[in-house]
């Protein structure tokens, strides 16, 4: 009996192996169009600098219509892809006001571009509602939904740190609820934000 298994055995292997019939296990196919980074919530904090003004823009000084004032910020989001996320952020801005507050809720998509592993660009499509109150005396100024969008850049300073930097247009040209200081009844709201971003 022994003999007959033993037999057997080299039989099998030699079919197998010395016949040259031997049929290689077939490869992996790989998942295509399945990216392997895992999806991942992060949060962030900011400082914020905004602009509202009537008819010109100038952040270096201080013009007749408009109110530069700084506040702080706070932001959640989702990376559900390498180079895509949904942003929502809320930011409150208070600091050195000369006629207005304002409060600001976005919700943004937010696409980006590797230039290095540390570095990215990336953009901000989406709407948000802006109120700007007024302050010393001034009548509120406005209260809308609108589309937004911005333009950022961020830095990665360990696994789960970002820094980052962008500029949003928050309102343009909407039609204000009391004029502007300057006699303008439209209003414009912009933002430059710098913060930090961890990734959970």
């Amino acid at each position: 009996m022994k003999i007959i298994v033993l037999s057997t055995v080299i039989m099998l292997n030699s079919m197998l192996y010395g016949g040259g019939n031997y049929m290689p296990s077939p490869e992996p196919i790989p998942s295509v169009g399945i990216s392997s980074t895992p999806s991942q919530f992060y949060g962030g904090l900011g400082l914020i600098a905004t602009s509202t003004y009537g008819h010109k823009l100038n952040w270096f000084s201080q013009k007749l219509g408009q109110d530069r004032i700084g506040g702080v910020l706070a932001l959640l989001g989702y990376q559900f892809a390498p180079n895509l996320a949904v942003e929502g952020r809320a930011s409150y801005v208070f600091i050195s006001p000369h006629f207005s507050k304002s409060t600001n809720i976005s919700l943004f998509l937010k696409p980006s571009y590797n230039v290095t592993d540390k570095i990215a660009l990336y953009g901000l499509l989406g709407f948000g509602w802006s109120k700007i109150d007024g302050y010393g005396g001034h009548g509120n100024i406005a209260k809308n939904i609108s589309p937004q969008i911005g333009l950022g850049a961020s830095y990665k300073v360990k696994q789960n740190i970002d820094i980052f930097a962008d500029y949003t247009w928050l309102l343009h040209n909407k039609t204000a609820i009391t004029a502007m200081p300057d006699g303008s009844t439209k209003v414009s709201h912009e933002a430059v934000t710098v913060g930090a971003i961890y990734h959970f």
